[in-house]
């Protein structure tokens, strides 16, 4: 079962996979940053973070995307049974509630609990399929993810804007927030100087920005060596060509 969910997540999300994690993220957003920088281009991004993602997935909803994957009714019955049989107590003072049952969120602590939020999110990303965001090798690249972490990549300000108006709706329709607090607009660039962006969400304007400038930096070759890893390799292919298109 975790095999035929793992076919449905994009390469795009590395959190807790095999041959796949931190590095690879990192790793890809650096490539990818080097390529622009190259070519003088800049690349507007927008990390986002949930509120409470893996306590918001609603059970309902994960369901109905299990239902539109290839995998076996009966271990989704399976699946469907571990969340919608289970009930919790509240305890106030002394006093102990009737059954209470639970709509929301993951199992903690069960070894598929990664692989079924990153399908439930996955679903969310694919809205944004055709969205224009950055363009290395001929390939759209307008997101990267780990777990519950992700940014949004674009080339200007007004694409980003766009993915993170469709990716605030789509999730909201899940269950899931994005907390505004820890979310955070960033300018990679050759310039010095920039103009202020202002990215909206939840009509709150997040104009706390950084600015990244360090375009002749060399260091980061021997901090990000390969070492043989899987998922950078494949990664390499995607960035191998030499010009952003």
């Amino acid at each position: 079962m975790s095999q035929k969910i793992e076919r449905e997540i994009s390469d795009r999300q590395t959190g807790f996979r095999k041959n796949s994690g931190t590095r690879e993220a990192i790793f890809s957003l650096k490539v990818t940053a080097e390529r622009y920088l190259e070519v003088h281009k800049e690349i507007f991004a927008c990390f986002i973070d949930y509120s409470k993602a893996f306590d918001s997935v609603k059970h309902e909803q994960l369901i109905e995307i299990l239902q539109k994957t290839d995998i076996d009714e009966n271990d989704i019955a399976v699946i469907a049974n571990l969340y919608w049989q289970q009930r919790t107590k509240i305890r106030i003072d002394t006093n102990m509630s009737e059954p209470v049952k639970i709509k929301r969120g993951v199992r903690q602590g069960c070894v598929i609990s990664p692989a079924i939020f990153y399908l439930y999110t996955e679903y969310i990303f694919r809205t944004i399929d055709n969205i224009p965001g950055l363009t290395v090798g001929g390939i759209n690249i307008n997101n990267l993810r780990y777990a519950d972490d992700s940014v949004m990549l674009a080339e200007n300000e007004d694409d980003l804007q766009k993915l993170v108006n469709i990716v605030k709706e789509e999730s909201e329709k899940c269950g899931l927030f994005i907390n505004i607090r820890k979310t955070k607009t960033i300018i990679i660039s050759r310039e010095k100087v920039l103009p202020q962006i202002d990215i909206i969400i939840d009509a709150t304007r997040d104009n706390t920005w950084v600015h990244l400038y360090d375009p002749q930096n060399k260091r980061q070759a021997e901090e990000y060596r390969c070492n043989g890893s899987p998922g950078i390799k494949k990664f390499k292919v995607v960035t191998s060509a030499k010009k952003v298109l």
